[in-house]
């Protein structure tokens, strides 16, 4: 009889020591996963943007706008792009395209939206418009850097359309002379409403760059860490590029111990800028948020969108693991992005993150004794991780649906597109190799 006690004893012993080995590794994948997201959700709501100084150092008059171009040029977008930029009066605009057709081109549209711009009011902003042979972004951004002659330099895509302050409150942070590169919060127009595809797609790219104005925002305030400053509008020290290493860094980058790249990339330019930022001009970087510093962009064009998404994953695989492992610098100035930002980027893949949450939690509450109020428990328990994931999936794209209530209809299918992108991004790693442009033929 005793021998049969101790023999239950042990045996139910084992089962609840194998039972607490499984929750035990449920307990670590949500510690990994929700330590982040309390974090950053605290930081973000802590985060407070540099304020605009009444006597600042650093003025409008002390920026140059290179906005590189391979597009149509005499289009609504881009002559927008140029009367919104004038209207901010930096110091100069210089446009880079390609060819002598193109060179043409800009010079006439630039030359009609600086008249319009004299007829609001006079305008001391030079307009130089250059061109290259080839199209790549790298060549025609380090031509045009040639001819910068103020402290500081923005860099544009050409469609993107700032607000008559945008210049001012984006040059806030630059009166920390330890700053050199400012990051700038990003919003995709919305498409007025409607249940179709596209408009599907433009509300995914709202909220692409709705998830990167946070993380960037959240980091930036918790070790002053941002992973890229996007080229889409960021601003640097003019002194960042005459740096001696500069030129062989940016236009002879490779990777993977120089078998990927072996002529430079054309890709993944905003990653090095900033990376060369920190890394080896040794200055901080920041991600000024706030209404006045918002710039806006268009996104979303269901035969583009996809194309770009495989190309800035790709740029995610190969610039974090850079960063970490050839560059090093976060380990030693960022170290909770280290963990928050680039180590969870490896494992950012919801599907199968979410799958092995649910999967060890299941394991660790079931018992082969289990009681029928325990089964009840073990069922509350799940359903209660499955509430908790809902939520953190609403964090970041709150300030969208805030801004559009009618876009909460497509909830179900945002979270469905979530998992569906662990799927690119898995096709992105097996591409990794992949250095092409993509969505933009002919760019090298």
């Amino acid at each position: 009889m005793r021998h049969d006690y101790l023999s239950l004893i042990v045996h139910i012993l084992l089962t609840t020591s194998i039972n607490v080995s499984r929750l035990a590794k449920s307990i670590v994948l949500f510690l990994f996963k929700f330590i982040k997201i309390v974090v950053h959700t605290l930081s973000f709501l802590l985060y407070r943007p540099y304020p605009v100084s009444r006597n600042p150092s650093v003025t409008s008059r002390d920026v140059t706008v290179i906005i590189p171009t391979v597009g149509t040029i005499d289009d609504v977008e881009f002559r927008e792009t140029l009367s919104t930029i004038l209207a901010n009066s930096p110091a100069e605009i210089i446009v880079c395209t390609v060819g002598e057709k193109k060179l043409c081109m800009a010079r006439r549209v630039c030359a009609e939206e600086a008249a319009k711009a004299t007829l609001i009011r006079s305008t001391p902003t030079k307009i130089r418009v250059i061109a290259i042979e080839t199209a790549s972004k790298r060549k025609q951004l380090f031509k045009a850097l040639q001819y910068v002659q103020t402290s500081i330099v923005a860099l544009a895509d050409d469609h993107v359309f700032w607000g008559s302050r945008f210049l001012t409150a984006s040059l806030a942070p630059f009166e920390d002379p330890q700053i050199g590169g400012v990051g700038t919060n990003k919003q995709v127009r919305r498409l007025p409403f409607q249940f179709s595809f596209p408009n599907f797609l433009n509300f995914i790219a709202c909220n692409y760059l709705e998830r990167h104005n946070f993380e960037c925002t959240a980091s930036v305030y918790i070790d002053q860490a941002v992973f890229v400053l996007s080229g889409r509008t960021v601003f640097y020290r003019t002194a960042i590029f005459r740096h001696p290493r500069f030129e062989k860094e940016y236009c002879h980058e490779t990777w993977l111990f120089g078998l990927v790249g072996k002529n430079g990339f054309a890709v993944d330019d905003d990653n090095l800028l900033t990376r060369f930022t920190i890394g080896i001009a040794k200055y901080k970087v920041w991600f000024q948020n706030s209404p006045d510093s918002t710039m806006f962009t268009v996104l979303g064009e269901p035969d583009k969108f996809f194309k770009q998404m495989d190309r800035w994953i790709r740029t995610t695989w190969r610039s974090n693991s850079t960063s970490l492992f050839s560059d090093q610098t976060p380990w030693k100035t960022q170290p909770w992005s280290v963990y928050a930002i680039y180590l969870s980027s490896f494992v950012n893949l919801a599907l199968f993150y979410d799958i092995a949450l649910l999967t060890t939690l299941h394991y660790g509450l079931e018992s082969p004794h289990s009681w029928p109020n325990q089964c009840f428990e073990s069922i509350n328990t799940m359903l209660t991780l499955v509430l908790i994931l809902f939520i953190s999936k609403m964090i970041k794209p709150l300030p969208h649906f805030w801004r559009n209530p009618r876009d909460m209809l497509y909830i179900p299918f945002y979270i469905l597109f979530g998992y569906y992108h662990s799927l690119i991004k898995l096709k992105a790693l097996f591409t990794v190799c992949v250095i092409s442009w993509g969505s933009r033929p002919g760019v090298r």
